[in-house]
């Protein structure tokens, strides 16, 4: 199929009257891309007009061992880090409970003792001042 006398078969004519790309480009202060837009497509060569992206589950499955790095963002990864969270939430609940009831009995006991203090303090007051007075 040859549609032109051009090398590849490509159609004579004038590149700068062919339709620009519709990507804005981020170095030059979002301004768009210079870049004619493939045939038929709205976006150049460089922004992503000649592929689709795979279409085929197979297809798919490579790409997306292809691009793994390193999985710490992963649907598994996230879902490992939920179900520790979780267990770390719950032992520390276990945790504070344990404690609570530990010194429950021990601020009891605290708090008797600073009474029975507090209670020698105000009758050995009252002894020092009834001697005083007599």
């Amino acid at each position: 199929m040859n549609r032109g006398w051009l090398k590849h078969g490509n159609t004579p004519g004038d590149p700068s009257k062919a339709r620009r790309c519709d990507a804005r480009a981020r170095t030059r202060g979002n301004e768009p891309c210079r870049s004619p837009a493939l045939r038929g497509k709205e976006r150049c060569r460089m922004h992503g007009g000649r592929s689709t992206g795979p279409r085929t589950p197979e297809g798919r499955a490579r790409s997306k061992r292809a691009r793994w790095k390193h999985g710490a963002y992963s649907v598994e990864a996230e879902r490992e880090f939920r179900h520790l969270k979780a267990e770390c939430a719950a032992f520390n609940a276990m945790q504070q409970a344990w404690h609570a009831a530990l010194f429950a009995g021990l601020r009891q006991l605290l708090k008797r003792d600073r009474t029975e203090l507090r209670n020698a303090r105000r009758r050995l007051r009252r002894q020092q001042n009834a001697a005083r007075l007599s």
